[in-house]
């Protein structure tokens, strides 16, 4: 008799739960599942580069190594965001840099940039910069050479133009976008 309502307990149980056991097994499952996709996420990173300025594409970076038309895109946008100012737009072309500043140099080239600015609209300067090369071979440096043209109150500052190079040193943080280190320009 003992054994006969023990199983039919048993039975009713089963009966009773039977939808919260399946969910728990699913659950379990699914527990299985999530922690061996992340731990394979883990193991096999994939290098995503995020451009600055178009944010519908993305790059994928095999081995630390990025797409030489990437490079040479992100050279000729910071170049025109640098180097072809007038006193009107100087501060804010200068400021659209910022978001691509490494943390740990920010303040420093944020006062620089700022300084820049404020020179060329006190002066009232017009520049504009013409790419003549551009050498992305290097690992982690930009180098573009070219000319610049100055201009002050509508007269040519010099009668030849500069002939520069801006250099642009640049890391993948975390392999998920593209940050400047520093960056300079050296006149021949």
């Amino acid at each position: 008799m003992g054994n006969d309502e023990y199983t039919n307990e048993l039975d009713q149980a089963r009966y009773k739960y039977n939808k919260l056991i399946k969910t728990n097994i699913l659950q379990t499952a699914l527990n299985i599942i999530l922690a061996s996709i992340i731990f394979y996420q883990i193991t096999h990173p994939v290098i995503i580069l995020k451009s600055p300025y178009n944010n519908y594409k993305d790059e994928t970076i095999k081995d630390g190594v990025i797409d030489h038309e990437n490079l040479n895109q992100f050279a000729i946008q910071i170049t025109t965001l640098t180097q072809n100012l007038t006193y009107k737009n100087a501060e804010k072309s200068l400021i659209h840099i910022l978001p691509l500043i490494e943390s740990q140099n920010f303040e420093k080239v944020k006062k620089d940039l700022q300084k820049e600015a404020r020179y060329i609209q006190r002066n009232k300067i017009v520049q504009v910069f013409y790419t003549s090369n551009i050498d992305v071979s290097k690992p982690g440096v930009i180098e573009v050479r070219g000319v610049r043209y100055r201009t002050f109150f509508g007269s040519k500052l010099t009668d030849a133009p500069d002939e520069i190079t801006l250099t642009i040193h640049y890391i993948t943080k975390y392999g998920t976008y593209f940050r400047i280190t520093d960056m300079g320009i050296k006149k021949k």
